[in-house]
């Protein structure tokens, strides 16, 4: 299922992801330093996780631009999108965020199952607001969003470096307990200036 962890604030947003690509079928490693994100423009990202033919046919249809693209319609789509065809039987799970049209750092969560459908993070008083791709395996055994919150404790005043350590830190206790992820990382930092 691999992990991916996003992190917001009002003035920046980081995403990481781990690089370990498996065959559904067989088990088997494909790839072991697959980013699981990209930049659609300098200050925006499409994360995701499910099988990866699917959610790059997905990702595809984004390519990088100068220009900002309008978050809420992105998100919407690829809901549109994932709930059709083959993508509906398959447990795919994307995150699209960055600065939005109207300047300010917000983040889409998108997933086909479990009807959580579209879920929208927007920040404010500099609270952080996260979220996760996850398998599930290692959330049975303690809270992400708890040990992400001890991790940047010990981290204050948090930045987005800090930030981005702590994410680390998370894959990495998560890539411990959950075969579908490892331990190389992939990460993108948005500052709102």
């Amino acid at each position: 299922m691999s992990f991916v962890s996003v992190v917001a604030c009002q003035s920046f947003i980081t995403v990481m992801s781990d690089g370990l690509v498996k065959d559904l079928e067989t088990g088997k490693v494909l790839d072991t330093k697959y980013p699981k994100h990209k930049k659609i423009s300098s200050k925006q990202f499409i994360a995701y996780s499910g099988i990866k033919e699917y959610c790059e046919h997905i990702t595809d249809h984004f390519s990088f631009t100068d220009d900002m693209y309008n978050l809420s319609e992105i998100a919407n789509q690829i809901f549109q999108i994932i709930n059709v065809g083959d993508f509906s039987r398959h447990n795919l799970h994307f995150s699209v965020g960055g600065v939005d049209i109207n300047g300010e750092i917000a983040f889409y969560t998108i997933k086909n199952k479990n009807g959580e459908g579209v879920r929208q993070y927007r920040p404010t008083n500099n609270a952080l607001q996260c979220a996760f791709h996850e398998s599930g395996q290692f959330k049975k055994k303690i809270s992400l969003l708890d040990k992400l919150t001890e991790y940047l404790r010990k981290t204050e005043p948090i930045d987005s470096k800090k930030c981005l350590m702590a994410q680390k830190r998370l894959n990495d206790l998560v890539a411990m307990h959950d075969p579908t992820v490892n331990k190389k990382t992939f990460s993108i930092e948005i500052n709102i200036d």
